[in-house]
């Protein structure tokens, strides 16, 4: 599964709050064999 917009990921907050809580939602898919990622539609800066 891809988490992208409307999601609610934001792979910028790297904050122990977010992070815990898309590691508990990563567990809970690995637990049923579904595995989860996301990406960013953005460009690098000049």
């Amino acid at each position: 599964m891809i988490l992208s917009f409307g999601s609610h990921i934001n792979m910028e907050d790297t904050s122990n709050e977010n992070l815990l809580r898309w590691k508990s939602l990563a567990d809970y898919a690995h637990g049923k064999k579904i595995k989860i990622g996301g990406y960013s539609c953005s460009a690098p800066g000049k």
